[in-house]
């Protein structure tokens, strides 16, 4: 069965609810609590690759997690995959604006954008 969406997310509450939201949706999800091994997982499912993403921006550990998040969104462009890939964050640090400069990849804040994280989900539903 083909997978829906990928959330990388340290927090465990923001996982759940993450699924918790994808279910009500009916979509089939995955979800990480470390980049690095979200990050594996794509790399050994190159042919079978989730249709969107919901990342955290920062996720705390070593300098590898920290980083993970834009590796995970450079993977999938490699591979022209990264149409529905959104970073998620609490709040904008000056490392979050430098990574979005970076990747150019939309950016959601966890406390206040709870529509646009719908409407995204629903994008998403559009492709299957």
């Amino acid at each position: 069965m083909p997978i829906d969406f990928m959330f990388v997310d340290d927090d465990d509450g923001i996982r759940e609810y993450l699924e918790a939201l994808a279910g009500q949706y009916n979509l089939t999800c995955l979800s990480f609590s470390s980049g690095v091994e979200a990050l594996r997982y794509l790399q050994e499912h190159v042919s079978d690759l989730p249709r969107g993403y919901v990342v955290d921006m920062r996720i705390p550990g070593s300098a590898d997690e920290l980083a993970s998040s834009e590796r995970i969104y450079e993977f999938l462009k490699a591979r022209d995959a990264q149409g529905k890939f959104t970073y998620f964050t609490g709040c904008l640090s000056t490392y979050d604006v430098e990574v979005q400069r970076r990747t150019g990849a939309n950016v959601l804040l966890k406390t206040q954008q709870l529509e646009e994280l719908k409407q995204f989900l629903r994008e998403v539903i559009n492709l299957k």
